[in-house]
């Protein structure tokens, strides 16, 4: 686990305005953080307590990804380009 507190959002209007940012390709790069990546959601939630919950689970851990990929292969080239199987633990795992 790394020593990132995790950023909770208090309303939906932050998680709308990354999700905008994002599609007009205008997000600043300050803003692509690991909460942004898990900002979409479907519950019967408000939209910023889906995603709080989320955060605070198992599978919002910023780790999470290293449980499947080594280090080299999912900050590889080939890996960010385009999908790559993992190498440490099948994706059926999650």
């Amino acid at each position: 686990m790394t020593s990132f507190d995790i950023r909770l959002f208090h309303d939906d209007a932050l998680i709308v305005a990354i999700g905008e940012g994002l599609l007009a390709a205008t997000l600043p790069r300050a803003a692509w953080t690991h909460e942004a990546h898990l900002a979409e959601v479907a519950t019967g939630l408000p939209l910023y307590e889906a995603v709080n919950s989320l955060l605070l689970s198992a599978r919002g851990r910023r780790d999470l990804p290293l449980r499947f990929y080594s280090k080299e292969l999912l900050f590889s080239v080939p890996a960010r380009r385009t999908f790559v199987p993992p190498d440490r633990l099948s994706l059926d795992h999650i």
